[in-house]
């Protein structure tokens, strides 16, 4: 799964790299949102991690933006804004989900499964035997999360 984070505050989007790649995500930063909504319109990404507040395009004006353009692509919105009527406004701008910061690593990577896919689970046969497999599935794509032996 291929994900492009657009936070304008360096050590957290890098930091937020480091969690995702090590989870096997595929990882792409970039810190101002023109350049982010240029990543974007490429089409290319499975999700999208935005902060509300950076110079330039705010994250409405971006996923209002990216949404013209791919309707499709999941976008997970990040504020340090923690009121109601933000959060209404970030999902009414396109976010499919809006994460207050600082937030919990745990807390990240269940709103991306929620946001990008499901669970799927598949009975699979190795050298060892049969196995259950938890897949996260992103339409056609699947990405392998952990082994369970029966």
């Amino acid at each position: 799964m291929k994900i492009l984070i657009i936070e304008d505050e360096i050590l957290l989007a890098e930091s937020m790299k480091t969690l995702l790649t090590g989870k096997g995500f595929q990882v792409e930063t970039v810190h101002d949102s023109e350049a982010g909504r240029d990543y974007a319109e490429l089409g290319i990404y499975d999700l999208l991690i935005l902060d509300v507040m950076m110079p330039g395009l705010d994250g409405y004006e971006l996923a209002g933006q990216v949404r013209t353009k791919h309707h499709g692509t999941p976008i997970l919105m990040l504020t340090d804004k923690s009121n109601v009527e933000d959060r209404i406004a970030g999902l009414n701008a396109g976010a499919d989900y809006i994460l207050s910061k600082p937030c919990d690593s745990r807390e990240l990577l269940a709103r991306l499964v929620i946001c990008a896919g499901h669970i799927s689970a598949a009975r699979v046969y190795d050298d060892f035997g049969a196995q259950w497999r938890c897949f996260l599935q992103f339409g056609n794509r699947f990405l392998h999360t952990f082994d369970g032996g029966f």
